[in-house]
């Protein structure tokens, strides 16, 4: 069966162009995730830095400065210290457990928009949005299986390199001989590395925006897209680089204008104190709209690519019932 061939620039262009749509639905949706990510990184970097007694060291005139600069006494901190005086293993575990859990928080908003990239739902209209079922374990299950294989796939190509350079460094045929033989074994590998990077690129998205395991299915789509996908995503990245560049370039040369104003004004004036703070918070808001469009163009890609490369029966009639108007038998 013959497979659907992925736009490149489209693709890549479509992706900025949801990035830049999407930033607010993004971050109202990431709204709650934040706060769960922050707080259980948080508590996970405590227990784990606090685990080593060393630390408690650097605890302790943390909270002495902080003494020092606010005036208050923070009783709380050195009892807090206090408790921690022997290297903790269990403590380090769960420390390390909890930083692990605060980026699967972040699993519920990524299905979603993958399913508003390929166009099959809308984003939910909630500020607190989290959804944990099926879909959800499915592409989390997925894709730590998934990374698994690609681990054990690079170390076998890492010794099958070794043992190829090896092999060549063996042949009576001089250094020319050798190197030619040592270069075109770490070139097939390198090759190899990346086609099967891009045959499995969209196996998760599928998972995520399908809730069905087809990674056969998504492995078939991307059969005769290697380097469409290839070049779509080096399209992506290398325009995305260049949006970057010029946002850093605004951003700088308004910082400097907004500092020569204050300068002018002086910030003792309400001002001059009003525009610095204002103008602060303003590039500190650019700044974290770049990075989210940044990761959301990203993102999108992948449920975009899906979008144009799925097989036209995959999904029509899954657990989410119909898409596109189409009427599933019973």
């Amino acid at each position: 069966m013959a497979t659907r061939k992925l736009p490149i620039a489209e693709t890549a262009m479509d992706a900025i162009r949801f990035g830049l749509t999407r930033a607010g639905t993004a971050a109202r949706l990431g709204l709650l995730p934040c706060i769960l990510y922050g707080l259980l990184m948080g508590g996970g970097l405590f227990l784990v830095i606090s685990a080593f007694p060393q630390a408690n060291l650097i605890l302790a005139e943390v909270f002495k400065a902080l003494e020092s600069a606010t005036g208050q006494d923070l009783d709380l901190g050195y009892n807090l210290t206090s408790l921690f005086d022997e290297p903790d293993a269990a403590r380090m575990l769960v420390g390390g457990a909890l930083m692990i859990v605060s980026v699967l928080v972040f699993v519920p908003v990524m299905t979603a928009l993958l399913q508003v990239a390929a166009g099959d739902e809308d984003a939910p209209r909630t500020w607190l949005y989290f959804r944990w079922g099926d879909r959800e374990w499915r592409t989390l299950i997925v894709f730590i299986g998934l990374m698994i294989a690609v681990l054990a796939a690079n170390q076998a190509i890492g010794v099958i390199m070794i043992v190829a350079v090896a092999g060549a460094a063996m042949v009576d045929g001089g250094m020319l001989l050798t190197g030619l033989l040592a270069g075109t074994a770490v070139l097939l590998s390198f090759c190899f590395y990346i086609w099967l990077n891009m045959r499995i690129s969209l196996i998760v998205p599928a998972v995520a925006i399908e809730n069905e395991t087809n990674l056969l299915e998504a492995f078939g789509a991307t059969a005769g897209n290697v380097f469409r996908i290839l070049g779509s995503l080096i399209l992506l990245g290398l325009t995305l680089f260049l949006l970057m560049l010029a946002a850093l370039l605004v951003g700088g040369i308004v910082g400097v204008l907004l500092s020569l104003f204050v300068g002018q004004v002086g910030t003792e004036t309400s001002l001059g104190l009003m525009v610095s703070v204002f103008g602060g918070v303003a590039l500190v808001g650019f700044g974290v709209y770049a990075c989210l469009v940044l990761a959301l163009s990203q993102l999108g890609w992948y449920g975009l690519a899906w979008a144009a490369l799925r097989p036209d029966h995959v999904g029509v009639c899954g657990p989410d019932g119909p898409r596109n108007g189409e009427v599933c038998e019973i």
